[in-house]
């Protein structure tokens, strides 16, 4: 940090990222400064050659340049290893030793291709068996060529990574450029190449507006966000005083509320700017009444069913494959005329299987199944009948391609009012409408529910089913459910179909935080449950909270202390700092870091146009009631899986507002905690908390796949 500028060009690496790699190039040219050494050395002994001076020549310089290097390249990764990643001036000297390697590096290049037109071109019969050598000249000298040219393409490859060609992160038409260039790596979104464009065009304006602020490199993201969990970690747990004895085999972790421990009162200034907001502890509203979590385990199942065949191979990797084959995959392959299915992500056979045997529905019960691709920006989805509950369900799948990752990144505000009340509106929302708040939605989001609800109209299962005089299901509910992006596609189906159907029940499993209007979020929590799990990203992840976690990383890096080298090695060795060892107060916070930090505040407070069109979106959140499945702290060892832990969770009762002012945690539990069949599996474990009069369970992620299991067979 900054990006390393040479040829008055930003390069994607740091002055301080060159301590590995010049320790690595000062090793492979003190080697060949021996071995050069004693092949000259060996070649003095040789008398009548003539073409021995040519070979000489190449090898002196070769040697002349290997032993500069030598000396050079410790400077470097000195020079690099000095100061945080902020304090760049203590490594003001970098470019000038930089300079001077490269330029022994072009001098090597100059004389590996004299030495390979030497090689070929003049006799050296002479020198392959020398008297009195132990080893053949030509042999050795062919082998330090061979060296030399994988040396130079080595560098050439780690050049053309480290070149960018992007260099201006803070021109908002840059950002656009390469967002663009992205596009054309991801072949398999759907559209036109003027709709692509037009898409990423937007993506890079606003994704510049909120990283083009300071000049990061890819290396100094990942020391940050190491730092920002090293960071959470001492604000949740390095201040607790632990209380009572625990069990034998758990720990005790972090429990704000147990009354185990308290936290100490003291405080300052940069604790509460840096991550203190993130917390496991949101407002809790009470424990979760065990029906609700049996009813929430109950429709997960539909959720985890819409993902299809290749999530339920994921979660049985032993089991799963073999199962869909042998029950519906061979036998459809025997009667169909066509053979196997040439397209297996989008395989009728194993995604209609994977739905039955997920779901527990009847082929009959199953009415329709909407696969990925078959229409524009409509979300896969299945509709079916649930005779034991006598619902209607709709599942809408979550995030699994890359035009579902383009969706999620279109986070910029649309007006959801026409949309919520295209027909009449709802009993709860009419006072709110009639005020005129000015609804608004995620995007990306939104458009999918546009287009999904529009398609499951033109299937008409729903006025067959529920709506015409003679339909056979006239007394059964609906229900609408969905995980991840399925989720929150689910919460607006549900918000349009509820002027149809009033009692509509929406179960969103960990629903995108930036989904909608906290307004609108919180007034629907008599209709719609959203699932929070854990440590998980997606609930909390808005517009907001993602600025709060980027200005919080940023000061972290900026308050550091130590060089990127000595994090690094402490990221391999998990040696755990202390905070004073890491970071500087604000009071002693030096100079450079201080002028670093006025110029990052005063871009971020810049008048821009693209702030104005997102400023609605900062206050978005998941909809409905939150039920968040909380882990305590403690883990215990896993009774049959050797060294692996299971951790504690209970289920409470939270609120939209609370989640999202907690901000992200920053762990390794981020993506693993919002995996469907992790809540699958927790879910189910949750619901059967009954039979043994407890309040909390323990799952290990290792035992996933088997409680998934279990679950199947016990239905």
């Amino acid at each position: 940090m900054p990006a390393l500028v040479l040829f008055g060009r930003r390069w994607l690496c740091a002055g301080d990222d060159l301590v590995i790699p010049a320790l690595q190039l000062s090793i492979f040219h003190l080697t060949w400064t021996v071995v050069l050494s004693v092949w000259l050395g060996e070649a003095r002994r040789v008398i009548d050659c003539p073409e021995k001076r040519y070979y000489e020549a190449t090898v002196s310089s070769l040697l002349g340049t290997c032993a500069i290097s030598t000396i050079l390249e410790p400077v470097i990764a000195y020079i690099s290893s000095r100061g945080a990643m902020f304090e760049t001036r203590k490594r003001s000297g970098l470019t000038h030793v930089v300079y001077a390697d490269l330029c022994m590096s072009a001098l090597r290049v100059v004389a590996t291709i004299y030495g390979t037109i030497t090689l070929y071109k003049h006799s050296n019969e002479c020198l392959k068996y020398p008297s009195g050598s132990s080893f053949s000249l030509v042999s050795s000298y062919e082998a330090a060529l061979w060296c030399m040219w994988i040396m130079i393409g080595s560098l050439a490859a780690f050049s053309l990574l480290a070149f960018n060609f992007f260099p201006n992160y803070k021109d908002p038409e840059v950002w656009k450029k390469q967002f663009v260039y992205i596009s054309y790596w991801f072949c398999c979104i759907s559209g036109t190449r003027d709709e692509v464009d037009g898409a990423f065009r937007r993506l890079g304006e606003f994704v510049g507006d909120l990283l083009g602020h300071t000049d990061l490199t890819v290396t100094d993201v990942l020391v940050i966000f190491y730092l920002g969990r090293m960071r959470q970690r001492m604000f949740l747990h390095d201040d607790i005083v632990v209380k009572g004895d625990d069990d034998e085999d758990s720990t005790q972790m972090n429990d704000a509320e147990s009354g185990r421990f308290v936290l100490k009162a003291k405080s300052s200034r940069r604790l509460e700017r840096i991550g203190s907001r993130a917390s496991l502890d949101i407002d809790n509203e009470g424990l979760v009444e065990q029906s609700s979590v049996q009813e929430a385990a109950y429709y997960m199942k539909y959720a985890f069913a819409a993902y299809g065949w290749m999530l339920y191979v994921w979660a049985k990797p032993g089991t799963g494959l073999v199962k869909l084959c042998c029950s519906g995959l061979i036998p459809n392959m025997l009667r169909a005329k066509h053979g196997l299915p040439i397209n297996f992500r989008k395989s009728p056979y194993l995604n209609r299987q994977a739905i039955m045997l997920v779901s527990e529905l009847e082929p009959p019960d199953i009415l329709f199944v909407r696969l990925e691709g078959e229409n524009k920006d409509v979300l896969p989805y299945f509709i079916g009948l649930d005779h034991k509950e006598r619902k209607l369900i709709i599942s809408i799948r979550g995030s699994m391609s890359f035009d579902d990752v383009v969706r999620d990144l279109k986070y910029d505000p649309v007006d959801v009012d026409d949309w919520v009340c295209a027909y009449d509106t709802p009993p709860d929302l009419e006072e709110m409408h009639r005020d005129d708040t000015g609804f608004t939605g995620h995007r990306g989001i939104v458009e999918a529910a546009q287009a999904t609800m529009k398609d499951i109209k033109s299937t008409g299962v729903l006025r067959k089913h529920l709506l015409d005089p003679d339909a056979p299901h006239r007394e059964y509910g609906v229900v609408v459910c969905g995980h991840s992006l399925g989720a929150g596609c689910a919460f607006f189906v549900g918000l349009h179909l509820r002027s149809i159907f009033p009692n509509l029940r929406c179960f969103a499993f960990s629903p995108p935080g930036g989904l909608v209007s906290i307004d609108l979020a919180s007034s629907c929590k008599d209709w719609c449950i959203s699932t929070v799990c854990g440590k998980e990203v997606i609930p909390r992840l808005t517009l907001g909270t993602l600025e709060r976690l980027r200005d919080d990383l940023v000061l972290l890096g900026m308050s550091s202390k130590m060089s990127k080298i000595q994090i690094l090695i402490s990221m391999m060795t998990r040696y755990m700092w202390s905070d004073p060892d890491l970071f500087y107060s604000e009071e002693n916070l030096p100079e450079e870091q201080q002028e670093w930090l006025h110029a990052y505040e005063e871009s971020i407070h810049a008048p821009s146009n693209v702030r104005n069109i997102l400023k609605r979106a900062r206050s978005f959140a998941p909809p409905g009631k939150i039920m968040y499945f909380k882990p305590t702290g403690k883990v215990r060892k896993h009774r049959r899986l050797r060294g692996k832990l299971s951790r504690e969770y209970v289920c409470t009762w939270s609120n939209p507002a609370s989640l999202i002012d907690k901000g992200i945690i920053v762990s390794g539990r981020m993506m693993k905690d919002h995996m469907p069949d992790y809540s699958y599996a927790l879910l189910q474990k949750l619901g059967g908390l009954s039979l043994r009069k407890r309040k909390s369970v323990y799952i290990a992620d290792e035992v996933v796949s088997s409680v998934i299991e279990d679950v199947q067979t016990s239905h």
